[in-house]
C-alpha cells in the first residue's frame, strides 16, 4: 500500500508541528506529510500543487475567512478527502463541516485514537466511488 498523501492546515504552528511529527513518527509507511499550512489561503494554494490524498484542516480556528477555505478546497479539489480537526464537541459544528464539505470530523481531543481511523475511512470511501465510477 502506498502511503497517504497528507497536507495539514491550522492557524497554530505548535499544533502543526505536533500533529505532523506524530504521524511521521507513528505511521511512516502510513501517511506522509507533504505539507502544512498556517492560513487557508495558504493551504488552498499548496494543496492545489501538491495535490495531497487528504488534508487535515481546522476551518474554525482563526475566525470567519478561515471558514471559507473548506468550501473552496472542496470546489477545487472535489476527490480529496477532508477531515475536519476541531475543538468543538457540538453536532452543530460537526454539520456545518459535513454541509461545508468535510468527508469526516475529529475532535482534537480524541485526535490519537480516531485520527487514523478517520483518515482510512476517507481513503476507503473513495477507492469504493472509483470502482462504481462515481468519482468527480
Amino acid at each position: 500500500m502506498r502511503a497517504i498523501h497528507t497536507l495539514l492546515i491550522d492557524h497554530h504552528p505548535t499544533f502543526l508541528r505536533l500533529a505532523a511529527d506524530y504521524l511521521r513518527e507513528h505511521y511512516p509507511d502510513e501517511i506522509t506529510v507533504v505539507g502544512t499550512a498556517r492560513t487557508g489561503e495558504e493551504g488552498l494554494t499548496l494543496a492545489l500543487s501538491l495535490r495531497p490524498r487528504v488534508i487535515l484542516l481546522d476551518p474554525y480556528a482563526s475566525g470567519s475567512a478561515a471558514k471559507a477555505t473548506l468550501p473552496r478546497l472542496r470546489a477545487a479539489l472535489p476527490a480529496v478527502g477532508l477531515v475536519v480537526l476541531s475543538t468543538h464537541s457540538e453536532n452543530v459544528y460537526r454539520r456545518a463541516a459535513l454541509e461545508a464539505g468535510a468527508n469526516e470530523v475529529v475532535v482534537k481531543s480524541r485526535l490519537i485514537a480516531e485520527l487514523l481511523p478517520a483518515i482510512r475511512r476517507v481513503v476507503r470511501d473513495d477507492r469504493q466511488r472509483r470502482r462504481r465510477g462515481k468519482h468527480p
